[in-house]
């Protein structure tokens, strides 16, 4: 039994669960690629960018071949993951073009929400000094010529 049958097995045979997705990250993170973001990122690289969006967007297709991964990987990632994983690069490749569609949207689906954590955890913190300075009354800024100042004449104009 390779690595990914053994992540569906975790996951309760849904290989696009968050299961899953954490195990395949962290075997990724051991490989050049540093997780699943470089793996999208060689993928785009190789050609399979129409891919990849559509992956991330939830849609399962379009398909790619085991071949159409090994093209876009290269042989050297390809080597990585596969013997991170325990299993030959063909299996790899076979692995990924059946399981990466749905890892890709599982992938992308967390990252969205870890973006929607930030953002409300960056709501509930107290203001930065920047913050505060906008809350300050505002100082007359000497460069600015539009109102005379206490200790300047007002000038009537056309004078």
């Amino acid at each position: 039994m390779g690595f990914f049958d053994t992540l569906k097995d975790a996951a309760g045979e849904m290989a696009g669960s968050q299961e899953a997705h954490e195990a395949f990250g962290a075997v990724l993170e051991k490989t050049p690629l540093g997780g699943m973001d470089g793996l999208l990122d060689q993928l785009e690289q190789g050609g399979l960018g129409s891919a990849v969006h559509a992956w991330c967007a939830g849609e399962d297709h379009p398909a790619v071949s085991p071949d159409q991964i090994k093209d876009a990987l290269g042989e050297d990632h390809l080597q990585h993951i596969a013997s991170s994983l325990g299993i030959s690069p063909d299996e790899a490749a076979a692995h990924l073009s059946e399981h990466l569609p749905q890892m890709t949207a599982a992938h992308a689906d967390a990252a969205a929400d870890e973006a929607v954590d930030d953002e409300d955890s960056a709501d509930q913190s107290p203001p930065h000094d920047d913050q505060a300075q906008a809350a300050a009354p505002e100082t007359e800024d000497s460069d600015d010529d539009s109102e005379p100042q206490d200790d300047q004449e007002a000038v009537p104009a056309g004078a």
